[in-house]
């Protein structure tokens, strides 16, 4: 009966760590999907300078 106790005692600990590994997990994913929105909003950005760019030097001719 003891070995029962203890072997439940030990997978509700795993279980526990495993429940706390998934919850960094994902925090990791939605931090990581918040970057990635934050770099493509970058990237619209980005875009938008460089044709403001080309449009500014295609005024001069050469």
């Amino acid at each position: 009966m003891r070995e029962i106790a203890d072997a439940t005692k030990g997978q509700s600990a795993t279980s526990t760590a495993l429940a706390q590994q998934v919850e960094e997990i994902s925090c990791m994913v939605q931090s990581t999907s918040d970057s990635i929105r934050g770099a493509a909003e970058a990237a619209v950005g980005l875009e938008q300078i460089a044709g403001n760019l080309k449009n500014q030097i295609a005024r001069f001719h050469l």
